[in-house]
């Protein structure tokens, strides 16, 4: 693996440049073994957080989405029952179409990276992840329309999927992840699948329905979703404290104010999980100003 080119690539938007940076930074200081690109995808960033992002790392690449797909995503913020904003999510697809890596490793901008994820790079197989909710309670997607069918349902096999993952973080093999893989993907992306879906899920679907049988899942260590923390616990044993990768999933995102984030019923691990990427960003921060010469 050593031989090969891999790279970082997540989607970004205007509101959610602060986790970009900490996950970027997370990552490299987790993982020193990478030195390959880190690609930003978006699909219209202000000047201001271009700024940001030159400043944080001049050498990171943008690449704005492509125009295929922003027509789409245009008619998909029109159609869809969930309304505009949701739909920069399919903005990973992208993530496929980029040549010249061997590897490339998709994340969330909401992750935060506590140790190495060497050891699940290598992994041959087209797509590696971790499991998503319904996997860790034994159940199934259908389909027709991703539902959750449960795991004991006579319901056939041939029109459900199962073993589905979070597509949070995924490392795609572009040996065997082509561009046909690509046209697969935007075919399925039609606007008017949205338009009566109640799921919410946006990529996570598509990935799951196109990859079926393809993905490779490991430990949720390395994806920790931390909305699923008792679920999880529940179907491995594993707790929050053994997360190599925390996943912010969920509206919850740890760079809101502190009382967006204080709603009841919140377990005590995502306060712990929240003082620690706090912890990071606010590093990286004084990090950025020092280099900048801002802070004396």
């Amino acid at each position: 693996m050593t031989s090969e080119k891999i790279a970082l690539v997540t989607v970004t938007s205007d509101d959610f440049v602060p986790g970009t940076l900490t996950m970027i930074d997370s990552f490299r200081a987790t993982n020193p073994w990478f030195n390959g690109d880190v690609i930003v995808i978006h699909r219209s960033l202000d000047p201001h957080s271009i700024s940001v992002f030159e400043t944080f790392d001049p050498c990171l690449i943008h690449r704005p989405i492509s125009q295929k797909l922003e027509q789409v995503l245009k008619q998909i913020a029109v159609h869809a029952r969930w309304g505009s904003g949701k739909e920069i999510q399919f903005a990973s697809i992208e993530t496929i179409a980029i040549p010249g890596y061997d590897r490339i490793i998709f994340c969330d901008s909401d992750l935060l990276f506590l140790d190495s994820i060497h050891e699940i790079v290598a992994v041959d197989a087209p797509l590696v992840a971790s499991g998503d909710g319904a996997f860790y309670r034994g159940n199934y997607r259908r389909l027709s329309d991703y539902r959750e069918v449960e795991g004991h349902s006579p319901e056939p096999t041939a029109q459900s999927i199962g073993n589905t993952f979070n597509s949070g973080m995924m490392i795609v093999d572009t040996d065997q992840v082509t561009t046909a893989d690509y046209d697969g993907l935007m075919e399925a992306l039609d606007p008017e699948r949205w338009v009566n879906d109640i799921t919410g899920h946006t990529d996570q679907m598509l990935f799951n329905i196109h990859f079926a049988g393809r993905q490779h899942l490991v430990s949720p260590s390395y994806n920790f979703l931390l909305s699923h923390n008792a679920l999880i616990k529940k179907a491995t044993g594993l707790s929050v404290e053994t997360a190599k990768v925390l996943h912010f999933t969920g509206s919850r995102k740890p760079w809101l104010p502190f009382e967006t984030l204080s709603a009841p019923g919140m377990d005590p691990e995502f306060f712990t999980s929240l003082s620690e990427w706090r912890r990071v960003y606010g590093e990286l921060c004084n990090r950025c100003l020092l280099a900048n010469g801002h802070v004396r």
